[in-house]
C-alpha cells in the first residue's frame, strides 16, 4: 500500500510540475517566444513593403508610354496602313522600321491595310482581315506592329464583333500587339485597351508635331 501511495503521489506531483512549466515558461521559453514574435512582425512588414513596391511597379507599367526601343529580340509581323493619307509619313515610318530591324530577330515585310478600322462587317478600311491573313502566313511571330496615321475617321466602321475578333486573334496566336501612330493619337479607348491587354501598347513617339 505504501508503495502504491508513493507512486500515486509521485505521479500527481510530476503532473503539477509539468502544468507549472506550461503555465509559467522559463526564461529560455520566453526569449524564444519573443524572438519568434519579432521575426513574425518583421516578416509582415517586409510582405507589406513588397506588396507596395509591386503595386507601384504595376501602376507605372500601366501608365508608362511604350517605345519602339522596348521591342527587342522578337519575331515581328509588320502591318502598315497604306491609305493615301500616309503619303507624307515615310520618314517617320522608316525610322521605326530601322529600329525594329536593328533590335529584333526578324521583321516581316510590310503587310498592307487600307485603313485602321476594327470591323468584322466592313472590311474596306479594316485592319482586322489583313492581320488575320498575315498571321496565318506567319504563324511563328510573337509580336504585331501596326503603323497608321489614325486620321479621317476610319473608326466609324468599328463594331463590337470586330473588337472581339481582334482580341481572339491576338489571344489565339499568343502575340503582343503594338499600335504605332505617325500622326494622330488613336481615336477610341479600344485602340489602347486591346494592345495593353496583350502586353503591348500604343507607341506615340513618332506622332507628327502639331
Amino acid at each position: 500500500m505504501d508503495e502504491l501511495r508513493f507512486r500515486i503521489v509521485g505521479l500527481t506531483q510530476e503532473r503539477v510540475r509539468n502544468w507549472q512549466k506550461r503555465a509559467h515558461p522559463g526564461p529560455i521559453d520566453r526569449g524564444l517566444r519573443s524572438r519568434v514574435t519579432r521575426a513574425w512582425h518583421a516578416m509582415r512588414r517586409s510582405t507589406r513593403l513588397l506588396i507596395l513596391i509591386g503595386s507601384i511597379a504595376v501602376a507605372y507599367a500601366a501608365l508608362a508610354r511604350p517605345s519602339v526601343q522596348d521591342i527587342t529580340g522578337r519575331r515581328v509581323l509588320l502591318l502598315l496602313d497604306e491609305s493615301g493619307s500616309m503619303a507624307d509619313t515615310t520618314e517617320r515610318t522608316n525610322r521605326q522600321l530601322e529600329a525594329l530591324k536593328t533590335n529584333n530577330r526578324f521583321v516581316t515585310y510590310p503587310y498592307g491595310t487600307n485603313g485602321f478600322a476594327i470591323s468584322a462587317t466592313h472590311a474596306g478600311y479594316s485592319m482586322l482581315q489583313p492581320l488575320e491573313a498575315a498571321l496565318a502566313a506567319n504563324p511563328n511571330v510573337d509580336t504585331v506592329y501596326f503603323i497608321s496615321d489614325f486620321k479621317f475617321g476610319d473608326e466609324a466602321d468599328n463594331d463590337a464583333a470586330g473588337y472581339q475578333a481582334l482580341r481572339e486573334l491576338v489571344r489565339s496566336h499568343r502575340v503582343t500587339l503594338y499600335l504605332a501612330t505617325v500622326d494622330q493619337p488613336p481615336p477610341l479607348p479600344e485602340y489602347y485597351a486591346i494592345p495593353r491587354a496583350s502586353g503591348g501598347g500604343v507607341i506615340e513617339e513618332y506622332m507628327k508635331p502639331h
